[in-house]
């Protein structure tokens, strides 16, 4: 998840990849570690400009039929830049994009959405953890030790927001939702986790 002046976003639900099956084979969900190696919010310079941003993981780890077994990762929240939000994209699984909702006022379940990559990179997932798109060269979204049918799962994440001016204050609060579904009986949800991530440069 990543929003910089002039560039495309990277970031998190509904899950859009249909049930291969029902009734049908079962993974069994080992252990879900999300996140992992949270670096706290950092700050750097690019091109005189202020970016803040966190890195953080995401790890799974399943037996039995592990192929039917799927990480999904969600997210909604904002960014602002000047005091004003910041509109930022997502992949929409019936075509073209889709906006990143905003926190419900009364913080409940609602407004999530599934996170990915707008517009779509060369050489990399549009989204987390679909076994059917093979095309990372890199650790931020694969299962080992091959894709089809893996017994863990990697994921990297690193949102964050670039000033479009000098002067800007730049804000990102967002909620991630990292869920492991079972493809093979329904996409019934196995185990879920919530974290937030809240980030404020003034220059």
């Amino acid at each position: 998840t990543m929003d910089s002046p002039g560039s495309g976003s990277s970031t998190t639900p509904e899950s859009s990849a249909p049930p291969v099956s029902t009734g049908g084979p079962v993974c069994t969900l080992t252990s879900l570690r999300a996140p992992t190696q949270r670096s706290g919010c950092q700050r750097r310079t690019v091109g005189g400009l202020e970016e803040i941003y966190e890195r953080f993981r995401m790890e799974a780890d399943f037996s039995g039929e592990c192929r039917c077994c799927e990480y999904r990762q969600e997210v909604r929240g904002q960014f602002t830049r000047a005091g004003r939000p910041v509109t930022h994209w997502l992949p929409n699984p019936a075509g073209g994009r889709r906006p990143v909702l905003p926190r419900p006022p009364d913080g409940g379940d609602a407004n999530f959405r599934e996170d990915g990559l707008h517009p779509p990179p060369v050489n990399q997932n549009v989204y987390y953890g679909h076994r059917d798109e093979p095309l990372n060269l890199a650790d931020d979204d694969q299962y080992l030790p091959d894709r089809a049918t893996g017994c863990r799962y990697l994921g990297f994440d690193e949102p964050g927001i670039r000033q479009a001016d000098p002067t800007d204050r730049i804000t990102m609060d967002f909620d991630f939702r990292g869920r492991i579904i079972d493809r093979c009986n329904g996409g019934a949800v196995k185990d879920e986790t919530i974290w937030t991530i809240t980030c404020a440069y003034t220059p």
